[in-house]
């Protein structure tokens, strides 16, 4: 139960996190003997964003955002000479206020992360880490403000940087002995997802190519995400319904004395 607690407490330390800022312009080479050439553009090359979406205010620390919840389900940080009117037209139209904009998009983006504390059913508390990638968007012209209810979706998350978050936490425990995390590509062999502790067992090749075979605990902590490998986009996160016997995934997993559990889990393969 102590050795819980402490991974619980590492968890905490996350709340409330922003990252950045990041832009399209910051590479970095695992070989720096190996420049890599980019093209840096100028603000007259700047893509140019349409977009739909709800304004709110949101506290960062010491900093107060302007942000676009848009219909795409980006974020956008509002920048430029319109920020004090599009900050007044929020506060006469109030949280039901949708606007449509236009603006460039210089490619550099703040990363907020923050957690979500739940409980499920037996009161074991359920730590959910979200992480929103927030565009900057310099604002050049405002087309409409209104007053509407119409449903947003949920901002996307960015699953790259809250894997990252959650494993910088679990480092800490790997390093004082408490936890090992690990990292496995295989196949689901078979999957229990009736029973109240649910499972996956993996089949996968050691280092001597021998097949060997794990079986992870799927908790409520568990992320499970589909890499789109045609189109390279951001994965999604999918629901432990989503898992099949006879799919190719890439499992991160903590192991302790007691239990193995998945905490990432990447379907590669259907």
């Amino acid at each position: 139960m102590e050795k819980k607690n402490r991974l619980f407490l590492l968890l905490f330390l996350f709340l409330p996190i922003t990252l950045g800022p990041y832009s399209a312009n910051n590479i970095w080479a695992a070989d720096e003997s190996k420049p890599i050439q980019i093209k840096i553009l100028q603000p007259d090359e700047w893509p140019v964003v349409t977009t739909l979406g709800r304004l709110v205010l949101e506290k960062h620390g010491e900093k107060e955002w302007l942000v676009l919840h848009a219909k795409d389900a980006k974020t956008y940080i509002i920048k430029g000479g319109f920020v004090e009117k599009l900050r007044s037209l929020l506060l006469d139209l109030g949280k039901d206020n949708l606007v449509t904009v236009t603006g460039k998009q210089d490619g550099s983006y703040d990363i907020s992360c923050h957690n979500i504390y739940k409980f499920d059913a037996k009161g074991n508390k359920i730590i959910d880490t979200q992480c929103i990638r927030c565009y900057n968007l310099g604002i050049t012209q405002i087309i409409e403000a209104k007053k509407s209810d119409e449903k947003m979706p949920p901002p996307k998350r960015d699953i790259g940087e809250e894997k990252k978050v959650m494993m910088n936490a679990l480092s800490g425990l790997q390093k004082e002995g408490l936890v090992q995390i690990l990292t496995k590509e295989g196949t689901i062999s078979s999957i229990n997802l009736r029973s109240p502790i649910k499972t996956i067992e993996i089949t996968y090749q050691d280092k001597d190519n021998q097949l060997r075979k794990e079986v992870l605990l799927l908790s409520p902590n568990t992320r499970i995400a589909k890499k789109n490998i045609a189109d390279d986009k951001e994965p999604m996160y999918l629901s432990v319904n989503s898992l099949q016997s006879g799919q190719r995934i890439t499992a991160v997993y903590s192991r302790d004395e007691r239990k193995s559990e998945a905490l990432f889990i990447t379907i590669t393969k259907e």
